[in-house]
């Protein structure tokens, strides 16, 4: 890169997806041992770097699995979250839907959340729910918001039912 003033250089595009390339390639020839997970589990508790873990488990190719002991904290950023790590936590979470275990870890966890009957997390659930296409889910969502008597709660229920599949 070459310097354009004191401080600043100018982007070269080829080096900078070499350097993505290489990183994804790191990322992925990481060995899983204990001694990872302890980390990746540290890191997610660390607030100074939590949103840069989220990036790279956004960015890496891991199988869920490999992420599921660190999964209650990134749906707890993408529900209950500051709103700087939603987006970040949501996206995580929306690329591992379609891996076997996130749909029933997801349904098990909101079940903990739903029992607070808080509108910040049932919205913030409704929006996840939407991206991460699972209507069955959002059903048992809608109608814990459609039995309310809390007005924030049957808004959400107006917003979203739509979107569900009727609870059993």
């Amino acid at each position: 890169m070459e310097n354009v003033e004191e401080g600043k250089q100018r982007i070269d595009w080829d080096d900078l997806l070499t350097m993505s390339e290489q990183f994804r390639v790191m990322l992925n020839t990481i060995e899983k041992d204990e001694e990872f997970y302890a980390g990746l589990h540290k890191l997610m508790h660390q607030l100074d770097h939590r949103y840069e873990l989220l990036f790279i488990l956004l960015f890496a190719q891991w199988d869920f699995e490999e992420i599921a002991g660190v999964y209650p904290d990134i749906l707890d950023i993408a529900l209950d979250g500051d709103v700087t790590g939603i987006p970040l936590a949501r996206a995580v979470i929306c690329r591992h839907c379609g891996y076997p275990g996130v749909k029933e870890t997801t349904a098990s966890l909101a079940g903990e959340y739903s029992s607070t009957k808080d509108s910040w997390v049932y919205r913030r659930m409704a929006e996840l729910l939407t991206n991460s296409y699972d209507p069955d889910l959002m059903g048992r969502l809608m109608e814990s918001c459609g039995q309310s008597d809390d007005p924030d709660l049957l808004e959400i229920y107006d917003e979203y039912h739509h979107m569900a599949t009727p609870a059993d």
